[in-house]
């Protein structure tokens, strides 16, 4: 799955469900904020960090942020979550990081 596509889908559940949202423009090839995380959104006083992939990537992209927060010594942040989407059934494996 493309990432324009799985980033469409991801927009339509924030939408949805009554998030406010915000995806970087891509600069210099790349688009994660921090590195890691692929949105912020904001529903009401909740703000959520997430990284978003398809569903056989879950795990890698957990190591990901873990890694980034031992690398850099800041988080964790409050509310961090890796949403894993799977095609065949049209859902996402929600995991909680932090």
């Amino acid at each position: 799955m493309k990432e324009r596509e799985l980033q469409t889908i991801v927009k339509d559940k924030l939408i949805k469900e009554g998030y406010t949202y915000w995806f970087p423009p891509r600069t210099w090839g790349e688009r994660d904020i921090m590195g890691v995380f692929d949105f912020i959104a904001a529903k009401g006083k909740k703000v959520i960090f997430v990284q978003i992939t398809t569903i056989q990537h879950v795990s890698e992209r957990v190591k990901k942020i873990q890694n980034f927060y031992r690398l850099n010594n800041v988080g964790p942040f409050r509310d961090v979550f890796v949403w894993g989407y799977r095609a065949d059934k049209k859902v996402f494996k929600i995991q909680r990081v932090i």
